[in-house]
């Protein structure tokens, strides 16, 4: 208890003033990719932001005290501060960015919600994945329902729109996955792989890969740590870019627009990571058009 109130007090008195500002952003972790977020908000926001590192432990005082200073809005950066601000923000308006899901987080009774999710759109990436691989025509992925659901649904859509086919597999049971891996040989020419925590672990991603390369069934995914490991590509947001598309939506609300009249935004400008070794195993050659149309960056793996 005595180790608890310290702790509480250390942060009262080391936060920053709050009240002049109109935005508090916080995040759980002052890393670089969460600097990029605050400088592309603050770039696309009109607005003075005081940046606010939540403690590791639950503190109703600290957020007792960010309540006091009434900001106008709270930025929250990652899923740890935006799963606090969900919790304690109370009316205050919040906008979020770097968290995958974040209708999984947000009540269905929550209306001040809204923001810029980690994740690319489904149809985006799997135009470009046609570009790759313009005869894949049958999408496969693995899921736990309690988890992907929705996720899953706006791929369905999307791939129909591109005269694609999504076949999903549920499961419940984190043991289940390889042996539904492997059920999908014969029947799917890709695999999509969605941030499920039922699905994957190290050992899970192991055997996927396995399976990718026995089968010739390329994987597409959502983070170039995994092209690393044996993924064909992944397309991934710019960290910059999420927090200039989160600033836009901020000057809006700040502007007095009504929150259900402010257009959802995904980050426009996206990173294509994809591995050389694996396109060679997969009969796969990138063009020169499909690099060039990359833009940005492009990392071309050599080994995994």
């Amino acid at each position: 208890m005595k180790k608890s109130l310290i702790l509480t007090l250390f942060f009262l008195l080391t936060t920053p003033s709050l009240y002049a500002a109109e935005v508090v952003a916080l995040m759980r972790y002052d890393v670089g990719p969460y600097h990029r977020v605050l400088e592309g908000f603050q770039k696309g926001c009109n607005c003075t932001v005081e940046k606010l590192i939540v403690p590791p432990k639950e503190d109703p005082a600290l957020w007792q005290k960010i309540r006091g200073s009434h900001p106008s809005m709270i930025l929250a950066v990652g899923e740890a501060a935006f799963t606090r601000a969900v919790k304690y923000a109370g009316d205050i308006p919040v906008v979020h960015t770097f968290v995958s899901y974040p209708w999984q987080i947000i009540p269905e009774n929550k209306t001040n919600i809204m923001g810029v999710p980690l994740l690319v759109p489904p149809e985006v990436t799997l135009a470009r994945f046609l570009k790759i691989s313009p005869w894949s025509k049958r999408i496969g992925l693995v899921y736990d329902p309690e988890e992907s659901t929705r996720m899953v649904n706006e791929i369905r859509i999307a791939a129909g729109k591109l005269g694609m086919e999504l076949v999903a597999l549920e499961l419940k049971d984190p043991r289940e996955a390889p042996d539904l891996f492997w059920s999908l040989a014969g029947k799917v020419d890709a695999y999509w792989m969605l941030p499920d925590p039922t699905v994957f672990s190290p050992a899970s991603v192991e055997i996927l890969v396995d399976f990718s390369k026995e089968n010739r069934i390329p994987i597409i995914t959502f983070n170039d740590s995994f092209v690393l490991k044996g993924a064909l590509m992944a397309l991934s947001t710019q960290d910059f870019e999420m927090g200039l598309q989160a600033g836009k939506m901020a000057n809006k609300l700040l502007a007095g627009f009504p929150m259900k009249e402010i257009p959802r935004l995904f980050a426009r400008k996206t990173v294509l990571s994809f591995n050389k070794r694996i396109a060679a195993i997969m009969g796969v050659t990138p063009s020169k058009t499909m690099l060039a149309e990359a833009g940005n960056v492009i990392y071309l793996f050599e080994n995994f």
